[in-house]
């Protein structure tokens, strides 16, 4: 009672402090020893805790300014002030344990039943780069700041209250719902993650760019769809099982679902809403633009004329595929370039040396790609005096330019959105397009090359075309020799039309997105001959008829086809054999995935 103890080491013996037992920053060291602060202990020197030497402190003690080290252990059903836990050291609440500004960094903080962290309303806590929290059922974390490499887990029980801060770079893992308090994610990149199948009944505010919520226990497979109200994300599953997660404005921005890795999904928000414009008094969310703003272009300010939107759900276009966004991710262009990411319509373009290039045709997979998870949207054409290059999130962009689609706009009545309606037609004096293989693989693989593509992603492919025919009544008919380009086949006698069928390859997925040409092209017919008891006869119906299945007529005498084109040959004569000649100018690469068009019946005319 009343001494004093200084420079002490505790190698598997126990002292025990009582009342305001002096001390001269006494350092415990080596292993095994234990250290029990007494009730009325309350000397206001440093401690320092480590090697694997467990601090007791007792309800009605107080620690004030320890370091927890490395191997260091404190147990506390006391107060606890100003205490830093750092390099390994674990600081354990009991329940009656009282915190005042204490913070944590690459230490472990574990929080009883009972127990709270921090229970008082002026506190200061914090849990600094690699620090933890673990708080079992019935443990309290209150008004707590994680900074980025923190970490904290709210076992099944364990309760939230007041504004627990998840910084960009921590992160969070609840198990069920977290009693009512606030999770608030401050900047972009803090992660959630919830861990069964109970949504936490918490708030989770501050969605932003790449915050993202890890749903540990549902698999991406198994979600059918996904609704976002003002406050709601409502998750379905494809049994009809339902999630809901409390995330005020969550529909202000897109969203991704990812394989977490681990059999689980991420949502993950992704863009804000609103692209903004540049204008002269600085940037403005699209949708707030009206006539006579003014928005900024290389040429200097000029006013918005028209304000065109269109709203669209993606699966109930014609032809879906055309219609998912592109999103050229933050800085995909050049440093800060977009200064968020930007999402267009695929036939919109952006500006490059003065040419207008589809964005479609930059995709590369990683920093421009088709973003298939918004299926519907609404979108914005801004019109200026003339066409112009406008900035968009900082990206130059076109302004609308009107070819005769402007009744596809709000103003008239919308019935489907498909690429052919958007396109700028050979762009404009100002602005022209350019499509040229020439010109835009070498800006694609500039962009590609700041997200580390290297070469364009392409389908597994092969220069197979399955060539072959049908007949009228369904039979199959292969070739009998085929060399240098030049196809043989035996026809029944009894066949008039015959279906040349193959393999279909899109150059712009076979070749690489630079490539301007999205059809879907079979083989290039040349010489079409037939062979019967009157000698030779050139079969050239294909070349000037409307037939089905072949492609726009070349300038040339040969042709494309579609995969399953139709070629009359004509009747034969009773007990005639006859020979057809096919020529295959080119064909292929084609996706293996894409391959085996269904052969079809044709009646004969």
């Amino acid at each position: 009672m009343g001494g004093t103890i200084s420079s002490t080491t505790v190698d598997g013996g126990t002292i025990i402090l009582n009342n305001t037992s002096a001390t001269a920053d006494t350092t415990f060291t080596i292993s095994g020893g234990t250290v029990r602060l007494a009730s009325g202990y309350a000397d206001p020197r440093a401690w320092t805790v480590s090697n694997r030497v467990s601090l007791l402190v007792s309800s009605g003690a107080t620690l004030t300014s320890a370091t927890v080290g490395l191997g260091g252990s404190v147990f506390a059903n006391g107060t606890i002030s100003s205490t830093t836990v750092v390099q390994g050291g674990t600081l354990e609440l009991g329940s009656s344990v009282t915190t005042i500004n204490t913070a944590v960094s690459g230490g472990n903080v574990i929080v009883d039943s009972g127990a709270t962290w921090n229970q008082s309303a002026t506190a200061v806590t914090q849990m600094a780069s690699g620090g933890s929290v673990l708080v079992y059922s019935g443990g309290t974390l209150a008004s707590q700041t994680l900074l980025a490499g923190a970490s904290a887990t709210v076992r099944s029980g364990g309760v939230l209250t007041g504004v627990t801060t998840v910084s960009s770079g921590a992160g969070l893992l609840l198990n069920g719902t977290a009693g009512s308090g606030t999770i608030n994610l401050a900047g972009d990149g803090a992660r959630v993650t919830i861990n069964g199948t109970q949504m936490p009944t918490n708030v989770i505010s501050g969605f932003t760019t790449n915050d993202q919520i890890d749903l540990r226990s549902v698999e991406r497979n198994s979600i059918s769809s996904v609704s976002r109200s003002s406050n709601v994300v409502t998750i379905t599953l494809k049994d009809g099982t339902q999630y809901n997660l409390n995330a005020p404005g969550v529909d202000s921005y897109g969203y991704q679902l990812q394989d977490d890795g681990t059999g689980g999904t991420i949502y993950t928000t992704c863009f804000a809403e609103g692209t903004l414009i540049a204008t002269p008094s600085g940037a403005i969310a699209v949708e707030d633009l009206a006539e006579g703003v003014l928005v900024e272009t290389p040429k200097g300010a000029m006013p918005v004329m028209w304000l065109g939107h269109r709203s669209i759900v993606v699966r109930e276009q014609r032809v879906p595929e055309e219609n998912w966004l592109v999103r050229v991710k933050a800085g995909a262009l050049s440093e800060g370039v977009p200064s968020r990411d930007l999402l267009v319509t695929q036939e919109h373009c952006l500006v490059f040396e003065g040419w207008l290039v589809p964005v479609r045709m930059l995709v590369n997979g990683v920093s421009v790609l088709i973003d298939r998870t918004i299926g519907s949207y609404t979108y914005y054409r801004v019109e200026l005096e003339t066409h112009e290059a406008i900035w968009a999130e900082g990206a130059l962009t076109e302004s609308y330019l009107d070819t005769g689609n402007r009744v596809q706009f709000a103003n008239a009545d919308i019935v489907a959105v498909h690429a052919s309606d958007v396109r700028v037609s050979g762009g404009s004096d100002m602005l022209p397009l350019e499509v040229s293989r020439g010109f835009v693989e070498p800006v694609w693989r500039s962009i590609a090359a700041r997200a580390g593509v290297h070469a364009p992603e392409l389908p597994t492919l092969t220069e197979d075309a399955d060539l072959h025919l049908v007949s009228e009544d369904g039979v199959q008919i292969r070739a009998f020799r085929a060399s240098q380009g030049r196809y043989v086949f035996t026809l029944p006698e009894h066949v008039e039309t015959v279906v040349l069928m193959s393999r279909t390859g899109r150059p712009a997925v076979t070749v690489g997105p630079f490539v301007d040409d999205r059809r879907d092209l079979g083989v290039l017919v040349g010489d079409v001959s037939l062979f019967g008891f009157a000698g030779t006869a050139r079969i050239e119906a294909h070349l000037s008829s409307d037939l089905p299945g072949w492609d726009v007529r070349e300038a040339s005498a040969c042709r494309w086809t579609n995969g399953a084109a139709v070629l009359p040959v004509g009747r034969a004569a009773v007990g005639e054999s006859r020979l057809l000649s096919l020529q295959v100018l080119a064909a292929g690469p084609y996706a293996v995935e894409e391959c085996g068009a269904e052969p079809y019946l044709v009646a004969a005319e």
